[in-house]
């Protein structure tokens, strides 16, 4: 798939229909992201379903589009984007965050190793264009084990995990719905600097409920943990629970408005 691609992103560069392709670049063992501006550069394009493309930059905490839209207002850019990037793509929109007039969704599927892996309920984007269709992960046996505990189990079980905290924030760092300006789990009435770990986990509270509406279940926020908390399975719960109560879920569709409102400090694009 990766050498029909890289043919479908040159034709594009070369016929100018978009003047940039954001995507993943390898050099030596290293992946990053990369806007890959040249039809030569595109040989060292890679897919990798264990690197995040869409996250927010720090210290200017915008997200990497946001920041290539204000510093080049015309441009049409070409995103490799997954099932899980797309949906962020589309939170990205609904908050302001980005533009999508200018963009073109270059939509790769996932493999069933790696739903599997992700346990990705729809490892795929709306704009599929290369790939087939996989089969999502519907269950969730982690979560059907904690659902079957008692109140106080369950409350156990999440102490435990967040007393591993370090506070280390890659939980926010690689979240590509982070993008407040001033991060309110840094405030020191939520929990203080230098306590570890952290006397009660408001730390994480504040942001299960702030992303109880955005997170898109791409599971970077777990990928990123040292400390292995299973945040994923958490931020799961908090999915369903919005999709049961408000017959809404994060990333599906671009205009659907949120049922929630929740405190954040978002910086529109300028027009």
């Amino acid at each position: 798939m990766i050498v029909e691609i890289r043919k479908f992103c040159k034709e594009l560069l070369t016929g100018r229909k978009v003047g940039a392709i954001l995507g993943i670049k390898r050099e030596n063992s290293h992946f990053s992201p990369y806007l890959f501006v040249k039809p030569e550069e595109i040989d060292d394009l890679v897919i990798s379903d264990k690197h995040n493309l869409l996250y927010t930059c720090r210290p200017s905490k915008q997200n990497i589009i946001s920041i290539i839209q204000q510093k080049y207002p015309d441009l049409k850019l070409g995103i490799i984007a997954k099932g899980c990037d797309e949906r962020a793509l589309f939170e990205l929109v609904k908050r302001g965050q980005i533009r999508i007039e200018n963009i073109e969704i270059i939509g790769i599927s996932c493999d069933q190793k790696q739903a599997e892996e992700c346990r990705c309920p729809r490892p795929y984007p709306t704009n599929l264009k290369f790939g087939e269709k996989t089969e999502g992960i519907s269950g969730e046996k982690e979560l059907e084990k904690l659902m079957k505990m008692s109140l106080e189990e369950r409350r156990a079980f999440w102490q435990e995990q967040f007393s591993k905290c370090i506070k280390c924030y890659g939980c926010r760092n690689t979240c590509p719905m982070c993008f407040c300006k001033e991060c309110w789990m840094e405030l020191d009435w939520y929990t203080k600097t230098g306590r570890l770990p952290p006397e009660f986990p408001l730390f994480h509270f504040v942001q299960f409920f702030h992303h109880a509406d955005t997170c898109i279940e791409c599971g970077e926020c777990e990928n990123a943990c040292p400390m292995d908390i299973p945040l994923r399975l958490i931020k799961k719960m908090l999915r369903e629970k919005v999709r049961e109560l408000f017959n809404y879920e994060a990333g599906t569709d671009m205009k659907q408005e949120s049922p929630l409102i929740t405190i954040s400090d978002q910086t529109t694009i300028k027009e």
